[in-house]
């Protein structure tokens, strides 16, 4: 099954600023995917290029089988984009901008962005520019779920939201993205947030995809936090199989992979300090 996002050698940099740095990814039909990273890593930026709005300095982007910088209408009309500060169409209210976008995309489902406009509280006859930063956001993600395009890009979907309707947000996204078989990339910091809904984690750092793992595969894996050890970081990393090693400024060993290969660190470094096997842990400690 060809990828629905394939990139190849990707680099874009803004001034002397290199963002990307040679990014290969590929995201397949029916996944969904969260891209995580620190704040100016280059997520917008890759979310940015993928749908068209710059073409990339170096490498090759295909997205739907096109290349990024010159997708057809009929493409652009199988993805929607959710930026993470959306200004668009500032005097319009919600209803005339779902007129407007219906437009375009032929199974825009009115009855879905009224039902998600009335749970969301959001007035649905009021400019744009009158709402809050969340209500704003909240109409971007109800035009990009009623679209009921195959390919949603959300860059930051949540930040603006409070708890509570972040998590609604998710449970309406898992269950669109099941029932329509459609394929999800989200960016996000707040994991909590999203990871139940996920299929994948990708974690963007220097400029390109550092890491990138099945939910399933990461469920077997622990962060563990060793005291120091007189043994050198190359002979822990060649004698086991570990997903990351890192020594902080205290001695200490902190160590991320699977379950048997942490046990049998274990047995040479001697009772872990700390133990824990949640996602957010893990990409905590991947960032570092």
């Amino acid at each position: 099954m060809s990828p629905l996002i394939d990139c190849q050698s990707l680099r874009h940099a803004f001034g002397r600023h290199q963002v990307l740095k040679g990014l290969t990814w590929r995201v397949s039909p029916g996944e969904r995917v969260g891209l995580f990273g620190r704040n100016g890593c280059g997520k917008s930026t890759l979310l940015k290029g993928l749908v068209g709005l710059f073409k990339f300095d170096g490498g090759r982007a295909n997205v739907l089988g096109e290349p990024s910088e010159t997708l057809s209408d009929e493409a652009k009309a199988r993805m929607a984009y959710v930026p993470q500060f959306d200004m668009a169409f500032p005097d319009l209210s919600a209803n005339e901008l779902f007129s407007l976008i219906a437009g375009a995309y032929r199974r825009f489902d009115a009855s879905l962005a009224r039902r998600l406009l009335r749970e969301w509280d959001v007035p649905a006859r009021r400019m744009l520019c009158a709402l809050s930063g969340g209500q704003r956001q909240k109409v971007a993600l109800i035009r990009a779920l009623a679209t009921r395009a195959e390919l949603l890009l959300l860059d930051e979907p949540a930040s603006a939201l409070d708890s509570v309707v972040r998590s609604q947000l998710v449970d309406e996204l898992l269950a669109r993205a099941l029932d329509d078989d459609r394929t999800v990339v989200i960016s996000t910091h707040i994991l909590t947030d999203v990871e139940h809904a996920l299929t994948r984690v990708a974690l963007l750092r220097d400029g390109v995809v550092a890491r990138d793992y099945l939910v399933e595969d990461i469920g077997k894996m622990q962060y563990r936090l060793f005291e120091d050890s007189p043994i050198a970081a190359a002979d822990l990393s060649s004698a086991f199989n570990l997903t990351s090693v890192r020594r902080d400024e205290r001695g200490r060993w902190h160590l991320t992979g699977s379950v048997a290969v942490l046990d049998a660190v274990e047995q040479r470094l001697g009772v872990a300090v700390q133990q824990r096997n949640s996602m957010a842990a893990l990409v905590h400690e991947w960032q570092r």
